[in-house]
């Protein structure tokens, strides 16, 4: 097997798994793609099979599902903004900027 799956299987980083192996006297490349023998695996089976059985454990919950709100019919809450460049008067912003003041 290759590394990359034999941590996903595990539920553990890649990083761990090496610094592991290296620990106990394997050798490892730090590589997705470095080969795993059988003694290797067996060892991290081993050593991580708490971590396995949290994983496994995981995919047995069922969390809630989220209720999907009630569509809204009529008029939108939000009023739509057009521009009111040439717009009738009735039609513009009521706050209008103030006037300048004149400098002295």
């Amino acid at each position: 097997m290759i590394l990359i799956q034999v941590a996903k299987q595990l539920n553990v980083g890649k990083s761990r798994v090496v610094e592991y192996l290296n620990s106990q006297g394997f050798t490892v490349d730090d590589k997705p793609t470095a080969k795993l023998n059988g003694a290797m695996v067996a060892a991290l089976e081993k050593e991580f099979a708490s971590s396995l059985q949290t994983k496994n454990a995981s995919k047995n919950v069922s969390l809630p599902q989220k209720s999907t709100p009630e569509p809204r019919t009529g008029p939108s809450i939000r009023p739509t903004l057009r521009p009111t460049i040439g717009a009738p008067s009735s039609a513009r912003p009521l706050i209008t900027p103030p006037a300048p003041t004149p400098r002295t």
